[in-house]
């Protein structure tokens, strides 16, 4: 199995409380570095959040739940989650997600399905990520109150799926968000070529 092949199977999950970089991370990751020989990509990046947001941009309450941070119904999220890799896996591509999944039972469908095989955790102090928030132009984002709630959803609901993931075998690949994004992107890469030589190992033997 080549590199190219196997990025075309695995998907990828880019952890993190708000505003560390995850979307962008997994962006630079995807456009810069994963392509095929003929500049196609191989993996495609999916913000499931921000999905959720669009679809019910028109319903001020439902836009309004999914934007203070709150965790939403999981069969609703799922359902996004299984037609985003149906799609991908048709066009012969790998998947980038970026925040997913969010609560246990989401990240144990995650790997019943293995739709993340590679997991990068990125982290930074809060008082950064508020200052980080504060500077976007983004409803979930336009009050303290806001990032303060989301910040902390995160950490009481969404980040003890590390540890769930760990104890599945999957090594988490902690990146430290206040580095420069090049030298962020340089470790996101240097990580998935260990994740596949990994992988080529445990099947030669």
């Amino acid at each position: 199995m080549t590199f190219l092949e196997w990025l075309r199977e695995i998907g990828i999950t880019f952890f993190g409380a708000p505003c560390t970089g995850k979307t962008t991370a997994a962006e630079n990751l995807a456009v810069n570095y994963l392509r095929d020989y003929q500049g196609a990509p191989l993996m495609v990046v999916r913000d499931v959040g921000q999905m959720m947001r669009d679809i019910h941009a028109e319903d001020p309450t439902r836009f309004a739940q999914l934007s203070s941070g709150e965790l939403v119904d999981s069969g609703e999220i799922l359902a996004l989650v299984d037609s985003i890799v149906a799609r991908a896996r048709r066009e012969g591509q790998g998947i980038i997600f970026t925040g997913q999944p969010r609560k246990p039972e989401e990240a144990e469908y995650f790997l019943q399905r293995s739709y993340v095989n590679v997991v990068f955790y990125l982290h930074a102090p809060e008082k950064l990520l508020i200052k980080r928030a504060l500077k976007r132009d983004r409803p979930d984002d336009n009050s303290l109150a806001k990032i303060r709630n989301r910040i902390r959803v995160y950490k009481e609901e969404t980040k003890p799926i590390l540890r769930f993931f760990e104890d599945q075998g999957l090594r988490i690949k902690k990146i430290d968000a206040t580095r420069s994004r090049e030298e962020v992107d340089r470790m996101v890469m240097n990580h998935l070529i260990e994740e596949y030589q990994r992988t080529i190992r445990a099947i030669a033997s």
